[in-house]
């Protein structure tokens, strides 16, 4: 069954013991790292997973730790679980790492706000608005 990660760091726990081996591919601004983990077999062409495009979405990385191990084949299996660190630990975190303090943001239109209060707007069209905060 799928699992939830509260925390990256229990995602990251997850991953290492479900593992053959795990590469630190570099780091994030807030100094996460991304990991690749190796699952699988020996044989090429190799599998290649990734997730967490979308980093409040969490079915993608789940499934993704899962496959890790469950994924019954021969072949290498390569899994980036999180492209997005940053964004899996929140709004709060990441709008912190430019605002120098960490705001309080229990619904999109409080995350909206700080957006353009402290940002500035790039882009804004329907429901979509880009800002550049920092």
């Amino acid at each position: 069954m799928a699992r939830i990660y509260w925390t990256y760091d229990e995602l990251l726990e997850d991953v290492r013991r479900r593992a053959r081996s795990v590469e630190v591919l570099g780091h994030t601004v807030d100094g996460s790292a991304i990991v690749a983990a190796r699952g699988g077999g020996d044989k090429l062409p190799a599998i290649f997973i990734t997730a967490g495009a979308h980093s409040t979405e969490q079915a993608g990385v789940s499934a993704a730790v899962e496959l890790i191990d469950e994924l019954d084949t021969e072949h290498q299996v390569h899994v980036i679980p999180t492209r997005d660190p940053v964004g899996m630990k929140g709004f709060a975190h990441a709008l912190s790492l430019g605002l120098g303090e960490t705001p309080v943001i229990e619904t999109f239109a409080q995350a909206e706000a700080i957006l353009r209060e402290r940002g500035e707007i790039l882009f804004e069209e329907d429901d979509l608005l880009l800002a550049l905060i920092g």
